[in-house]
């Protein structure tokens, strides 16, 4: 059997954590998009409220 090294598991440790900020990273640039995403859609709801195109108003 093949028993690990030290080096060997610090060298996985660093490929797991360059994993695991990679992903934070994806996560964090997601909850950003899906953010201003939603504010633009609002505004867009709103301004098509306020020129009486999407029903609401007087």
């Amino acid at each position: 059997m093949c028993e690990p090294t030290p080096a060997r598991d610090i060298s996985e440790l660093r490929s797991l954590l360059g994993a695991f900020n990679e992903a934070k990273k994806t996560a964090g640039l997601t909850i950003v998009r899906l953010l201003v995403t939603g504010l633009g859609l609002a505004l867009l709801a709103g301004a098509l409220v306020k020129l009486k195109l999407f029903g609401g108003g007087q």
